[in-house]
């Protein structure tokens, strides 16, 4: 599995038995797991400093920020992983409007079939795609 956490970093994990080819067996079952830190980890992040914890459908939110202009915002459905399939994956692309260095007004989804009732992940982008950590926010 892998799983986007909100600083950035995805986490991998997995695990697989000795052999390949024979059944599996619990007692040699090795468990792994692994982050990766993708290269924008390294460049300057723009960092969110306000925003709501409820958002709503069609709705406007102020958001704040540090880390200069931003080019994007953007709602990341929360992992749920399942025998390596995440049926909650979801990456809801936000308008902005009229964006400055510091802070930006956003548009909330516009409906519950584009994103479901629930908890997601808002990052912010900046002019270099370079995402923010990521608030916790609810749509309602």
């Amino acid at each position: 599995m892998a799983l986007l956490l909100p600083d950035g970093r995805v986490f991998v994990a997995g695990g697989r038995s000795r052999s390949e080819i024979a059944p599996p067996d619990a007692e040699d079952e090795k468990p792994t797991f692994r982050y990766l830190y993708p290269p924008y980890m390294l460049q300057p992040r723009p960092a969110i400093t306000a925003a709501p914890a409820t958002i709503g459908y069609g709705s406007s939110f102020n958001v704040s920020f540090s880390g200069g202009p931003i080019s994007e915002a953007v709602l990341i459905g929360l992992g749920s992983m399942t025998h390596a399939f995440d049926t909650n994956q979801r990456h809801v692309q936000l308008p902005l409007v009229a964006p400055t260095s510091t802070n930006a007004t956003i548009i909330g989804p516009p409906n519950r079939q584009t994103a479901p009732p629930g908890y997601y992940m808002l990052f912010v982008l900046n002019q270099a795609n370079v995402p923010s950590i990521a608030r916790i926010v609810r749509l309602e």
